[in-house]
C-alpha cells in the first residue's frame, strides 16, 4: 500500500515538474536573452549616447572677453597723448532666441524616445525567438523519441517475423524490409541529433554563452487553443507592438524638427559692454568711459535654406506615417495568415489524437492478429506500421504549431494573445 501511494506521489511530483518546466523554462530563457545579448546592450549604449545629446542640444555660445588697445596716434603709441585714445575691455554675451533651445531640446527628446521604442522592440522579437526555438528543440527531442519508440516495435515486429521465416511461414524479404526501416529510422535519429546541436547553439548564442551549454526541456508538447480574433490582434499590436510605436515617435520626431528649423530663422540677440580706460590728454581730463550695445543679425535668408530644412522634415513626418500604415497592414495579414495556420494545426491535432491515431493502432493490432494467422500478407502489417509513425509525427508537429503560431502572434502584436493551454499530452 505504502509503495503504491509512494508510485503515485512520484508521478504527480513528474507531472507537475514537467508542467512547470515546459512554462517558466521559456519564460527565462526569454529573460535572459533580453538582457545578456549583446544587441540589446548595443542599443542601450546608444539610448544613453542620445541621453547626452539631449544634453548638449541646448546650445549657448561663449562669453566673448576682449582688450582694445585703441585710437593711439602713430606718432606716440602710450596713453594720454590723444583725448580718443585709451584701453577699452569689452565683455560680449549671445543669447539664443528665445524658444529655440527649447525645440532643440524636443528634437533630442523624440529621438530617445525612438531609440527606446526600438530598444524594446529588439527585446521583445527576442524573447519571442527564444520561446520558438525552444519549442522547436523540444519537438525534434520528440520526434525522436517516435522514432526511438518505433524502432523498438520494429525489433518486435523482426522477432516475430523470423519465428515465423524459422518455420518456413515468411519471406526473407519481409525480414530484410524490417531491417531498412530500422536502419532508416536509426538513420534519421542521428539527424534528429544533430539538428538538437544546431537549435541548443542558436539559443546559447542568443544568450551570449558557451553554445554547448545543455537546454532542460519539456517532454510533451501542449495543444494550445486561440480564444483572440483577427481585430483584437490588430488593435493590441496598435496599442503594444513597440515597431508601431517607433514609427509613431519618428512622426513626431520630424514635426518638432520642422518646427525647430522654422524658428532658427529668428535671429540670437548679442549683448555687449565696454569699459574704456583713458589718460589725461591736453585739455581732455581723461575721464574713463562706458559703452553698453546691442546687435542682431538681419535674418534676409536669400537662400531659403530654412525653409527647405523645415519642408524636408515635413516630407519625413508623411513618409514615416505612410511607413506605419504600411507596416501595420503587414502586421495584420500576418496575424491573420499565423491564425488560420494556428486554428488549422489545433484541428489536424485534435482529428488525429482523437480519431485517426487510435484507428492506426487498432489497424495495426489487427494486421498483426490477421498476420500471425496468415489471413493477411505481411505488406499490410508493414504500411500499417509505417502510418502509425506518420500519424505520431503529425500530431507533434500540429501540437507545436499551435504553440510556434502563438508565438508568431505574440511577436506580431507585441504581446501574448489570449490562450487556452488544452493538455499535455
Amino acid at each position: 500500500m505504502r509503495l503504491s501511494a509512494l508510485v503515485v506521489l512520484m508521478s504527480l511530483v513528474t507531472v507537475f515538474f514537467n508542467t512547470a518546466m515546459a512554462s517558466s523554462v521559456p519564460d527565462q530563457l526569454a529573460e535572459l536573452a533580453a538582457e545578456a545579448n549583446p544587441e540589446v546592450s548595443m542599443l542601450k549604449h546608444q539610448v544613453d549616447a542620445l541621453k547626452e545629446q539631449e544634453k548638449a542640444s541646448v546650445m549657448w555660445q561663449d562669453p566673448v572677453f576682449a582688450v582694445v588697445y585703441s585710437n593711439m596716434p602713430l606718432s606716440n603709441l602710450s596713453l594720454g597723448h590723444h583725448p580718443m585714445s585709451g584701453i577699452e575691455l569689452v565683455l560680449k554675451q549671445t543669447f539664443p532666441f528665445p524658444g529655440k533651445n527649447d525645440r532643440r531640446r524636443a528634437v533630442a527628446a523624440a529621438h530617445v524616445d525612438v531609440q527606446r521604442c526600438e530598444l524594446e522592440e529588439l527585446k521583445g522579437q527576442l524573447r519571442g525567438k527564444i520561446k520558438q526555438f525552444y519549442w522547436k528543440l523540444v519537438l525534434v527531442r520528440r520526434l525522436r523519441e517516435i522514432r526511438k519508440k518505433h524502432i523498438t516495435e520494429v525489433d518486435y515486429l523482426l522477432e516475430a517475423v523470423k519465428a515465423k521465416y524459422a518455420s518456413g511461414e515468411a519471406n526473407q524479404q519481409d525480414i530484410l524490409k524490417l531491417v531498412v526501416l530500422k536502419e532508416k529510422l536509426t538513420d534519421e535519429i542521428d539527424d534528429f541529433t544533430q539538428k538538437e546541436r544546431e537549435l541548443t547553439a542558436t539559443i546559447n548564442s542568443v544568450l551570449h554563452r558557451d553554445v554547448n551549454v545543455h537546454i532542460e526541456s519539456a517532454n510533451e508538447i501542449p495543444l494550445v487553443r486561440s480564444t483572440a480574433t483577427l481585430n483584437q490582434l490588430t488593435e493590441r499590436a496598435q496599442n503594444e507592438r513597440e515597431l508601431l510605436k517607433a514609427w509613431q515617435k519618428k512622426t513626431e520626431m520630424e514635426r518638432r524638427a520642422a518646427d525647430r528649423e522654422g524658428h532658427e530663422r529668428y535671429p540670437d540677440i548679442t549683448l555687449w559692454t565696454g569699459y574704456r580706460i583713458r589718460e589725461e590728454a591736453g585739455l581732455d581730463q581723461g575721464e574713463d568711459f562706458l559703452s553698453v550695445g546691442l546687435s542682431v543679425p538681419i535674418p534676409v535668408d536669400y537662400t531659403g535654406r530654412y525653409e527647405a530644412k523645415k519642408g524636408v522634415h515635413i516630407a519625413n513626418a508623411r513618409a514615416s506615417q505612410e511607413k506605419y500604415k504600411s507596416l501595420l497592414d503587414g502586421i495584420s495579414a500576418n496575424i491573420e495568415t499565423s491564425l488560420s495556420k494556428w486554428e488549422r494545426n489545433y484541428q489536424k491535432a485534435l482529428t488525429y489524437s482523437e480519431r485517426l491515431i487510435p484507428d492506426a493502432e487498432a489497424t495495426l493490432e489487427a494486421a498483426l492478429s490477421a498476420w500471425q494467422v496468415g489471413r493477411t500478407e505481411f505488406s499490410s502489417l508493414y504500411q500499417a506500421e509505417l502510418q502509425l509513425l506518420s500519424f505520431e509525427e503529425v500530431v507533434a508537429v500540429a501540437r507545436a504549431q499551435t504553440v510556434l503560431m502563438s508565438l508568431e502572434i505574440e511577436l506580431l502584436a507585441g504581446e501574448p494573445p489570449v490562450t487556452e493551454d488544452e493538455d499535455k499530452s
